[in-house]
């Protein structure tokens, strides 16, 4: 996770996209008629969805160039490498920052995909820890001054061929042209999932949902039931702290039971079902600005996303006993 080379890049791609979404002409939204092909089967379990193929995980990807990197710096004299961080807290990372209450118009594909089974006994309605992010150590790493000098006084295109290496290595878009994709595929895929809501066969399941788990006796809702799944957990939960920090794992049984009567509802009404299919649905078709756009990134980051695992396997440091 570079951060100072992350945080740029991001913001960049952004206003890229945010420009790509007000494609009008003559005033008019633009047409939504080029037909796309998926990148992934139907799976109601995993969720897939036809854009998955163009997205990789940022904090993988940037954690294993990062490592790629220090084994070149070394040849060049510099031995200040990354700290450790773990492939599960940095994909848990990615979920809890890359989101829309942010202002992320491309928030990460894990913020559309809903609450599983062995998530809600897992841990209620909370998120995966994010300890195995190790945010304290990147931040001592990113600030160190022997490490920032030492760079600053290699020879001119040194760093900038490490850098080139590592995502050569891995696959990973050296040109912004797969990250411009992987923008415009989280976005729409994330306006699916919104808009699939309003669906008439998914409003129709999610008054069946609605009674289903009114009469599951889960106790009062603080703030009433919600009209569909997207509403737990409701506002006044977080308001009363019911809902805790994403690291604390003592999960009060309460929030599981809902959480896990939530989930049966959902799957035993249909809803899931209805909210998957019209999702899938919505993104079979998108408008020819963001086709070109993803006309012109891979359709298989899942291999890229494979380098990046093994990397890190391969050469990060071990974690603390206990993080995952």
């Amino acid at each position: 996770m570079r951060i100072t080379e992350r945080a740029a890049k991001t913001g960049t791609l952004v206003l890229v996209v945010a420009g790509l979404g007000g494609a009008v002409l003559h005033g008019l939204p633009e047409a939504v008629d080029h037909a796309v092909r998926p990148t992934t089967t139907k799976d109601v379990v995993a969720w897939t969805m036809p854009l998955d193929g163009y997205v990789l995980a940022s904090g993988p990807a940037s954690y294993a160039e990062n490592l790629l990197e220090d084994r070149c710096l070394r040849t060049a004299g510099i031995d200040v490498p990354p700290p450790w961080a773990t492939i599960a807290g940095l994909r848990a990372e990615d979920a809890a920052n890359e989101t829309a209450a942010r202002g992320n118009p491309a928030p990460a594909l894990s913020e559309t995909r809903p609450l599983t089974a062995d998530e809600a006994s897992a841990r209620g309605y909370r998120g995966p820890s994010l300890a195995g992010a190790n945010n304290e150590g990147f931040r001592q790493w990113g600030s160190s001054t022997e490490r920032n000098a030492a760079i600053d006084a290699l020879p001119s295109g040194t760093f900038e061929r490490c850098i080139h290496r590592a995502r050569a290595t891995l696959g990973t878009d050296d040109d912004g042209s797969d990250q411009s994709a992987a923008m415009v595929a989280q976005r729409l895929t994330y306006l699916a999932a919104v808009a699939a809501r309003s669906d008439p066969a998914v409003v129709a399941a999610a008054a069946d949902w609605r009674s289903c788990l009114a009469d599951a006796a889960v106790g009062p809702v603080s703030g009433g039931l919600p009209d569909d799944p997207s509403g737990l957990p409701t506002a006044s939960m977080r308001a009363v702290d019911w809902v805790t920090d994403l690291d604390d794992e003592d999960v009060p049984r309460d929030e599981v039971r809902l959480a896990e009567q939530d989930v049966a509802c959902q799957q035993s009404t249909g809803y899931r079902q209805a909210l998957y299919d019209a999702e899938w649905r919505r993104l079979l078709r998108v408008t020819g600005s963001d086709a070109a756009v993803l006309a012109a990134g891979s359709r298989d980051q899942a291999a890229v996303d494979r380098r990046v695992e093994a990397a890190i396997r391969r050469l990060a440091p071990e974690a603390p006993t206990g993080v995952r």
